[in-house]
């Protein structure tokens, strides 16, 4: 880490990249502490079954993946910054909403909210972090996402208090403190102040990224790769639990090694990416990194018990490498391929291929490492091998239908 003390102090010398970190920490912790209690709070104290948790946030879901998009053409018309912010409000509106109804219709209702604002957060924050650090926006957002995962980490501790209370009130409290941490990131935001943009009009707004073919068969294979995310935190718990010898308490080690090794290391493992050529060389090697992991994985299901830990350490860390390696490629991609007017549409259609991943995740990994054991988890890595080789095939041969249309015109 010493390596990369001089990045991290190039970024925070910048009073609206201090905020924004500030203001990025503050909403991690309220995601942690929103995580840990919401599914309790709503199958519990809401009267709600799972399946009709799970019912009414997958309608939440695919409505917030198709909000998105219009919501990403506001970025570029009205700024990342105040997009953003309506965007928190939005979510902090819909968390307290919780509290206070019950019922399946009002639950999906809310949650089609809080699913928006999530969703296109992601595309708002993205592209506020490219106007303020630009050309040094992989640095920053490599850091970023490090100080994300230590408030996930830190909201997903203090969330354990109200495990331990076990009480509606305790829970509701969490609901709460997430509501506050909402409010405190967006005030944070007020003191930021990004260059002026050039105001896309309301006829362009942006729009040719949905006709951007080569940019849209990039977003998908990056999604294909992003289930890759889910497979710690879906399939992973309970190919421990009920298909090795390892005992059960080791899946909190794993994903606490996860979340340790991003908030330490993202800033060093992506330091090595300076534009859309190296940004595949990653991801290429990130992809067959991905295929060794799943194999270990796998590997651990046919292993005595303390040969079933030491395989499931070695597939998480590097993993988790791999991870890091992705994370850092895909964001430096997705953005050398966008005109400068349209980042937040591009964003917001890129960012549809991990919103499409979070979807189809469960049914995937379910499908393959949990029922077909081995083999599955084999299958699930040869399909990020693939899309690590396929991405910077696509990104080597696109450009934005921007350039396009820029080109025919001359």
């Amino acid at each position: 880490m010493v390596a990369t003390k001089p990045e991290i102090r190039g970024i925070l010398a910048r009073r609206d990249m201090r905020l924004l970190a500030a203001s990025t920490l503050t909403n991690a912790v309220g995601n942690g502490l929103y995580t840990v209690g919401s599914m309790l709070f709503f199958t519990r104290w809401d009267r709600l079954s799972v399946t009709q948790v799970g019912v009414g946030l997958t309608i939440a879901g695919v409505i917030g993946l198709i909000a998105a998009v219009p919501i990403g053409a506001a970025c570029d018309r009205y700024g990342a910054k105040i997009t953003f912010q309506a965007l928190l409000a939005l979510q902090s509106v819909a968390v307290i909403a919780f509290i206070f109804t019950s019922g399946f219709w009002p639950f999906t209702g809310i949650a089609t909210l809080n699913a928006i604002g999530m969703k296109a957060g992601r595309a708002a924050n993205n592209t506020l972090i490219a106007d303020l650090a630009e050309e040094a926006r992989v640095t920053a957002r490599t850091f970023l996402r490090a100080t994300n995962n230590l408030g996930l980490a830190a909201g997903s501790l203090l969330g354990g208090i109200a495990l331990s209370i076990n009480t509606r009130d305790a829970y509701a409290g969490l609901l709460l403190a997430d509501v506050l941490t909402f409010i405190l990131a967006l005030l944070l935001l007020t003191g930021v102040t990004p260059p002026r943009k050039t105001r896309v009009s309301r006829a362009h707004a942006g729009w040719a990224a949905l006709r951007d073919l080569h940019y849209i068969a990039l977003t998908a294979a990056n999604g294909l790769m992003s289930l890759q995310y889910f497979v710690l935190t879906l399939g992973l718990p309970l190919w421990v639990v009920d298909h090795t010898a390892a005992p059960k308490s080791i899946v909190a080690v794993l994903l606490a090694v996860n979340t340790i090794m991003v908030a330490a290391g993202q800033m060093w493992a992506g330091r090595g990416i300076t534009g859309r050529s190296t940004a595949g060389t990653y991801l290429r090697r990130a992809g067959l990194v991905f295929l060794g992991s799943m194999t270990l994985f796998g590997a651990a299901g046919r292993a005595p018990a303390a040969a079933a830990v030491g395989l499931l350490l070695l597939a998480v860390t590097i993993h988790t490498l791999a991870e890091m390696w992705q994370a850092a490629g895909a964001f430096e991609i997705s953005f050398s391929l966008a005109p400068p007017h349209s980042i937040g549409m591009y964003q917001a259609v890129f960012n549809l291929g991990m919103s499409g991943a979070e979807t189809f995740a469960p049914a995937i990994i379910a499908a393959t490492c949990l029922g077909l054991g081995f083999p599955g988890w084999i299958l699930l890595g040869a399909l990020f091998a693939f899309s690590g080789m396929l991405i910077p095939l696509i990104s080597s041969q696109t450009e934005s239908a921007d350039l396009q249309d820029a080109k025919e015109k001359a």
